[in-house]
């Protein structure tokens, strides 16, 4: 997802959850709240039915809540609020299958109101999210669009969220209702906890306050939050009350017949008044002992959908939790899972944000690697491109002035005096693309620098620029290059291609073109390679085209590639511009033909024209 959609989604969760947690009229919130979410999606509708308190041995029925920007065709309706039958999303709920944010296929509701002539705004479909309360689904959550594929998993993984956060203000809202006059106190604990989770983003911190403020309001000894590792085993992330000095190797694994493992591994919630008289485990109550508890109450603690740890508090005496207190737990750990995943996403945004600057840092690096300035010939003309398919890549291309080796005089060994005049062109692709490439490409580019500037030979510099290779590299990554010396005066090139693309060569009197073919291996997986040293010469005007196969494969959105006869035709057409020209005008081609398609791999282009 993009970082910028993250942060904003992150900043509505928290006007959302602010919204929810500090008003005491539920409607007034919900309609804020939903305001918010339609926003944030890009829509214009949406609505939310909970169900209405009824006497016991009554059936629940869904009630229209709470709106946002209704069609006239609907809002006709909404003088006596919207019907709870109508549509699929109810017949899904009363079923007891809206277990999850959903799209639905098409609104039934809208389609009626469509047929019958009325002005719906053009929506036809809805996204449907549970809202729950514990472990009931307990309302929907919809909002309305014009098209069926307009919602993405990541939105309906946000309609998952605000759905809980809108099931915990109802269920809060409820639980106020009722204890307005004997829980005062833990009333303000939970919009305690509401408002020092919403302060921290720091999951250490999110977890600390957790333990801290359960245990006050439950007037318990101790308190522990577990979540689950990667292997799915549950381990302690805070605690009060504990000594987990008295532990060797650090704190304990719980075992699924543990309270808090019943609680995780069996989503129940686990009440024992004594746990001297719990039957079902020794072991831990040994541990238990060890702290000196005698009762235990566990809770599941439950991000969308899924459970991810346990609530535990335990008492030095026996005690016996009512239902108030066990309501009070989990509604606590369902706030303390939304703070946890919210500030899980924030760590992952946070490390996405870093990351995004250490790439972007070590494209700049990468591109300090490849030459400033084209070299400036008489006689010569040069073009280049350089694109990474992701931040970094592992194409490069490089112009090195080379020594003569004859001028070397002794005493002076690897000195660099006057050039010889000649100019090494290398053009090479690594075997994969992203970081490993780019840090495999800066070892090699650093290996053919250092030894082609010596002035050997082309076969020479890259079979010992291969060994070299061999004895640095731990990887099992490879590399193809084209290295050519190109003589500007002799108008001639020598080159060898250890497994490349053969470059093109086109006349420019005649048109004709040809590829510049030398067998050869590429770097990196043999000791010993054989190379054949082929040379070619330059008639006026001549164009010489070197490229990585990022070139070629290059793909459209109908998965077609652009080939090697559309590189062709173009480099003939297009062989009478300028060599910066002609590149240009291959990219813009590469450019038309991709489309919005991703990149498929890493591209370069360098283009040698003798001028006439």
């Amino acid at each position: 997802m993009d970082i910028d959609r993250r942060i904003a989604e992150l900043t509505t969760l928290n006007q959302i959850a602010a919204t929810l947690n500090e008003s005491l009229d539920l409607r007034s919130a919900l309609q804020s709240a939903l305001a918010q979410l339609v926003q944030l999606l890009g829509l214009t509708t949406g609505w939310i039915f909970l169900l209405d308190p009824h006497a016991p041995g009554e059936p629940a029925q869904l009630i229209h809540t709470a709106d946002f920007q209704l069609p006239p065709g609907l809002a006709a309706d909404n003088a006596h609020g919207l019907k709870s039958a109508g549509c699929s999303c109810q017949t899904l709920f009363e079923k007891g299958k809206l277990k999850k944010s959903i799209n639905i296929v098409e609104c039934s509701r809208l389609e009626d109101a469509s047929a019958q002539g009325r002005d719906v705004s053009g929506l036809r479909y809805h996204a449907s999210a549970p809202i729950r309360a514990r472990d009931r689904v307990i309302g929907i959550l919809n909002v309305a669009s014009a098209t069926l594929d307009r919602f993405s998993d990541e939105d309906l993984q946000l309609m998952t969220v605000i759905g809980n956060q809108i099931g915990l203000a109802a269920e809060r809202a409820r639980l106020f209702d009722l204890t307005r006059a004997q829980r005062v106190r833990e009333q303000a604990a939970l919009l305690n906890l509401s408002n020092a989770l919403l302060s921290s983003h720091d999951l250490q911190a999110v977890v600390d306050q957790v333990v801290q403020l359960v245990a006050e309001a439950l007037n318990a000894d101790a308190c522990a939050l577990v979540l689950a590792d990667a292997d799915g085993n549950i381990e302690f992330r805070a605690s009060l009350g504990w000594n987990l000095a008295l532990f060797e190797g650090g704190p304990p694994h719980f075992v699924r017949n543990a309270p808090a493992g019943r609680a995780y591994y069996n989503g129940e919630q686990v009440c024992i008044d004594d746990l001297d008289q719990d039957p079902l485990s020794a072991v831990p109550n040994l541990i238990y002992k060890m702290m000196g508890f005698r009762s235990a109450l566990a809770v599941p603690v439950t991000a969308a959908g899924q459970r991810i740890g346990a609530l535990l508090v335990n008492t030095h005496a026996p005690r016996h939790f009512d239902d108030d207190e066990i309501r009070l737990l989990q509604l606590m750990a369902n706030q303390a899972a939304i703070a946890i995943e919210q500030a899980r996403l924030q760590e992952r945004a946070l490390a996405e944000q870093r990351l995004r600057k250490e790439l972007e840092l070590a494209r700049q690096i990468q591109t300090s690697f490849l030459p400033r300035e084209l070299p400036a010939l008489p006689g010569w003309e040069f073009g280049a491109h350089y694109a990474a398919a992701r931040e970094v890549g592992g194409d490069f291309y490089d112009f090195i002035a080379l020594r003569d080796p004859a001028q070397r005089p002794a005493g002076l060994a690897g000195s660099f005096l006057e050039g010889s005049g000649l100019l090494g062109l290398v053009v090479a692709d690594v075997s994969d693309k992203g970081v490993p490439a780019a840090l495999f490409m800066a070892l090699c580019r650093t290996l053919i620098r250092a030894v082609a500037i010596s002035g050997r030979s082309p076969a020479d510099a890259i079979q010992r620029t291969n060994e070299l290779i061999l004895n640095d590299s731990r990887t099992d990554q490879f590399i193809t290059v084209f290295y050519g010396v190109l003589d500007p005066d002799a108008a001639t090139l020598r080159f060898v291609n250890a497994g490349h693309n053969p470059p093109m060569l086109v006349q420019a009197a005649s048109g004709a073109i040809f590829a510049l073919h030398a067998p050869g291996t590429a770097l990196g997986i043999l000791d010993s390679i054989q190379l054949t040293e082929s040379q070619v010469r330059f008639e006026p005007d001549d164009v010489l085209l070197l490229y990585t196969d990022g070139v070629t494969d290059a793909l459209n959105a109908n998965v077609e590639e652009f080939g090697m006869e559309r590189l062709a035709q173009l480099l003939v057409e297009n062989r009478q511009r300028s060599a910066s020209e002609i590149v240009r005008g291959i990219c813009e081609a590469i450019q038309e033909f991709v489309g919005q398609a991703e990149p498929f791999d890493d591209m370069t282009i360098v283009a040698l024209k003798r001028v006439g």
